[in-house]
């Protein structure tokens, strides 16, 4: 059964999607796409309220937990204390060790570590041995660094934000370890700047930096996931899968799993990284160099395409009509792809337990048999998964349940957050007295439905690589206006307040 099946009409979504398999009308890129049912707008507008009516009733459960009203912490007050400290020091360590260059360790003295993480791209690193959460950064006063919106990281260098940025990572870490009573004290202070690290405006461009970010990859892998449970055709053997019909070949769950779980610098992946087993993934127009698979090379895709109208048989494609690398291979060549070496076998942890146990057996001291297999590059696989590589495998079922578990679970911690600090989820205000910056989650939600399953014509208004954009003027087709659908079925909200859906 699907996660929160009872709250969630799970089966509603399905049932306005279906497979498709590789065609010129989609770019080649199998997926699941939307039936094109009379009544689908009106379905999945109630999907996306029932959904964010879920959260907000789970987000009130959430919060009765707490001290219904915090006094205003003085800037001296400890924040993070000794307990919260021991619990996340290890995440914060790890993603301390990642800062580039330009950033320092507390002590200042750490040695800095070149890794090439490709033939173009070489980052240094610091090998933090400092403490990694000193005491001027667990006072309140630590979380109260104002932005400077001046700057822009991507061209200017400029490093005034590092320390207002630090203790975002420290809220960011606080959400994942499911830590809110720290999150609340700072949301009582009015001069927290959470509302303005909602997206941030630099870096890595506007929905890459805030916390929002998280929100948007815990709301792809959580619907990812739960929708592909809703097709047992494509998982297990014994209702149809195949080959070539499995779910992981499909461009919604490649998506997923690059986009939410193989992005090892961003500690807001960390869960994703963890589950699903992609420490190793790398950067994979770096990995595999300028033409040397023809899925990431965009010339060679350009150059397939002009074939392709020379020959007449698909003259409506145009430039901004490429799918992107999901979807467009087996899951096989997939992982080899995106995954240094072009590695794809990881053994399981029976299967590692079982060499260890021959090993040893033949009278090898443990230690020699773990270094034998240490040289053979044969060890556990670094994920939750059992066999790896297939989340949905009926063996991985407690594993999945569980992850699926903490994704809701984080995701009600930052609908929580989001209500602390004044920004509406439901965006229930006056439109004359309404918060342009609050966090429309019916909006996320729907972005998220759109990205996983819309066509790549309505999805983004240039290349596939770029930044979440629609057109207002032109309906994504998973939404569209038919006569048969009224204004009443509207989602209001969605979009915001200026944009008609359906």
């Amino acid at each position: 059964m699907a996660h929160q099946a009872h709250n969630i009409p799970w089966g509603l979504l399905a049932s306005n999607l279906e497979w498709k398999a590789p065609t010129p009308w989609n770019n080649f890129a199998t997926n699941l796409y939307p039936r094109m049912k009379p009544n689908q707008a009106k379905d999945l507008t109630h999907f996306v309220s029932a959904f964010v009516e879920t959260l907000d009733e789970h987000s009130a459960c959430e919060r009765k937990k707490y001290p219904k009203h915090y006094d205003i912490p003085e800037p001296s007050d400890v924040i993070l204390d000794d307990a919260i400290v021991r619990k996340i020091s290890p995440t914060v360590r790890r993603w301390r060790s990642n800062w580039p260059k330009t950033e320092t360790c507390p002590s200042g003295t750490c040695k800095k570590v070149e890794v090439v993480r490709g033939p173009r791209w070489t980052s240094v690193y610091d090998e933090c041995k400092c403490v990694p959460i000193p005491q001027e950064e667990r006072v309140m006063s630590a979380f109260l660094q104002d932005p400077h919106v001046e700057i822009d990281w991507r061209y200017s260098g400029d490093d005034s934000n590092k320390e207002a940025i630090l203790n975002l990572r420290f809220v960011l870490t606080l959400l994942l370890y499911g830590e809110m009573e720290p999150i609340l004290r700072v949301c009582a202070h009015p001069g927290n700047h959470l509302k303005f690290w909602r997206l941030g405006t630099y870096f890595e461009g506007p929905i890459n930096l805030g916390w929002e970010k998280m929100c948007r990859q815990m709301l792809s892998v959580y619907i990812c996931l739960n929708i592909a449970y809703c097709f047992p055709e494509t998982w297990d053997p014994a209702s149809g899968r195949t080959e070539e019909k499995d779910y992981r070949n499909a461009k919604f769950y490649q998506k997923t799993l690059i986009e939410s779980g193989a992005r090892s610098w961003d500690l807001r992946t960390y869960p994703h990284l963890q589950f699903f087993g992609m420490q190793s993934c790398e950067r994979a127009e770096e990995n595999t160099g300028k033409g040397e698979h023809w899925l990431l090379d965009e010339e060679f895709n350009k150059a397939k395409r002009e074939c392709l109208r020379k020959y007449g048989w698909l003259d409506r494609w145009k430039k901004d009509n490429l799918a992107g690398p999901y979807g467009r291979v087996p899951i096989r060549e997939f992982l080899r792809v995106w995954r240094p070496g072009g590695l794809w076998y990881a053994p399981s942890f029976s299967e590692v337990d079982e060499v260890r146990s021959i090993l040893c057996s033949m009278g090898l001291p443990a230690e020699l048999a773990l270094e034998i297999m240490k040289f053979a590059d044969y060890k556990s696989p670094k994920g939750k998964l059992d066999p790896p590589h297939d989340p949905l495998h009926p063996m991985n079922r407690e594993a999945l349940g569980q992850y699926l578990k903490y994704c809701w679970k984080t995701l009600v911690l930052c609908y929580t957050m989001a209500t602390e600090i004044g920004m509406d989820p439901l965006d229930r205000m006056n439109p004359d007295h309404r918060d342009h910056s609050c966090l429309n989650w019916k909006n996320l939600v729907g972005d998220a439905i759109v990205d996983l399953f819309g066509h790549h014509k309505d999805r983004r208004d240039g290349h596939w690589s770029e930044s979440l954009t629609y057109d207002v003027d032109k309906l994504p087709r998973i939404w569209y206006k038919k006569d048969t659908v009224s204004d009443d079925d509207t989602p209001t909200g969605w979009r915001g307040p200026f944009t008609t859906f359906v």
